[in-house]
């Protein structure tokens, strides 16, 4: 019984390791060497499915050549009102400037998913998705996760790991934006003007870092 248990587990392993493979490829645009690298570590966790974003997120603030040290202490009551403020005050402004198609919020566990779609000017048919997770009390004291999402295994012409390029440039913008700010809509200009460029951030690699 033990040994056909620890067949199931290692079955299970590998299946959460392949999904995560899988979908660093085709989700957030990264080349092979890359998705094994952080699947590998994705696999040694007890959660795998909560850990593959964390992961991801915490390679490209190093790739960006950013620490992003977060104050780890909670907000006081006052300052995460302020906080709270800020972010309904700026999903609101995001709810007049997109459509509903466009745009997607989900409250979840103190953190808000805002999901934001950005169509190709060649291809309206491409669509990736601005993916954004905030603290509800502590954003926009401490930066958000962000991530580009979708439209990588569809691109022609794109060299494979355009996505972690893409997403190196965005976390050096982003450690560039002032603290204490809305950020989402800044994050949506640079994507966008990032993903209709003909520039050469295409070439840079996680492990060439």
């Amino acid at each position: 019984e033990s040994e056909s248990q620890s067949t199931f587990e290692k079955s299970e392993e590998a299946k959460e390791y392949n999904i995560a493979y899988k979908q660093l490829i085709e989700e957030y645009g990264l080349t092979n060497e890359e998705a094994l690298a952080i699947s590998s570590k994705v696999k040694d966790t007890d959660t795998p499915k909560n850990n593959l974003r964390q992961l991801l997120s915490t390679t490209l603030w190093k790739a960006a050549k950013h620490q992003n040290q977060e104050d780890c202490n909670l907000p006081s009551l006052e300052q995460a009102q302020i906080n709270k403020d800020i972010l309904s005050d700026e999903l609101d402004a995001l709810d007049a400037i997109f459509l509903p198609s466009e745009l997607k919020v989900k409250h979840e566990n103190n953190a808000t998913n805002i999901v934001i779609s950005i169509t190709s000017e060649d291809n309206d048919k491409l669509i990736f998705h601005l993916d954004i997770t905030v603290s509800d009390v502590a954003y926009p004291d401490v930066y958000p996760t962000v991530f580009i999402t979708k439209g990588w295994n569809t691109m022609k012409n794109v060299l494979p790991g355009s996505g972690t390029a893409a997403h190196i440039e965005t976390y050096t913008f982003l450690a560039s934006l002032p603290k204490g700010e809305p950020m989402v809509y800044a994050l949506y200009v640079f994507i966008q003007g990032l993903l209709q460029s003909d520039s050469d951030i295409f070439d840079e690699t996680l492990l060439s870092r």
